[in-house]
């Protein structure tokens, strides 16, 4: 039974596409960006009820974007999601305060795309030019 459990939760695993999308983005991040740059994630999903309500305790907003990239004063916001995924109203309301508040956003479903967006939309000099895998 316990064993039946384990297979379960590892077959649930490998089946989450947005972590794998997480994983490719942030090893790309971490061999392409220039030196002087920081990017942090923000995982607000996991962790239930409790966690939200800690999380908004601290001061951590609905709907913020789960990638934050710096470089040179500005910063950069990611929403990585699966072709699947749509944005919540929360998501939504923040992104629009921060187009507000002149942040670059994007929302990423691929790898291609958080490339371009860097690369591209917000001109940062990247080391690599990694291809998507």
């Amino acid at each position: 039974m316990i064993v039946e459990r384990k297979q379960r939760r590892r077959q649930k695993r490998q089946e989450r596409p947005e972590e794998t999308l997480r994983t490719t983005v942030l090893a790309y991040l971490s061999e392409a960006l220039p030196p002087t740059a920081f990017f942090c994630v923000f995982p607000m999903k996991a962790g239930g009820l409790f966690h939200g309500l800690k999380m908004r305790e601290l001061g951590v907003r609905p709907g913020f974007p789960n990638l934050l990239v710096l470089y040179g004063g500005r910063a950069f916001c990611i929403e990585l999601k699966t072709d699947a995924q749509l944005l919540e109203p929360s998501q939504r309301d923040c992104y629009a305060a921060l187009q507000d508040a002149r942040v670059p956003i994007v929302v990423a479903r691929s790898l291609g795309d958080v490339q371009h967006f860097l690369c591209v939309d917000c001109a940062l000099p990247m080391r690599s030019q990694r291809s998507a895998a």
